[in-house]
């Protein structure tokens, strides 16, 4: 039995989207297909930009993020609303 709500994510990456997970323990796990993202092209620009994106998250939410690995982004304690501002920034990151 899965512990955790799936939040889809649509517009951050055509190659394959990012996944947001809202477990049962209240932390949030973003798992993205590619870090960095290509959206298309075939290799990722800006990668010093990316190595360091959790920071640019942990600034926009207003909560820590870590970095687990390099897919993977853990928001342990996270605000009531910090899936709804992280979906919407992530949908909204190309615009």
């Amino acid at each position: 039995m899965e512990d955790y709500k799936l939040i889809p994510v649509k517009g951050f990456d055509s190659d394959g989207e990012p996944e947001l997970k809202i477990f049962s323990d209240g932390h949030i796990e973003i798992m993205f297909n590619f870090m960095p993202p290509l959206n298309g092209k075939p290799e990722a620009k800006d990668s010093t930009y990316w190595d360091s994106f959790e920071q640019a998250l942990s600034t926009h939410l207003g909560v820590e993020v870590s970095r687990d690995d390099r897919e993977l982004f853990v928001i342990a304690k996270p605000k009531k609303s910090t899936a709804d501002k992280l979906k919407l920034y992530l949908e909204s990151y190309w615009e």
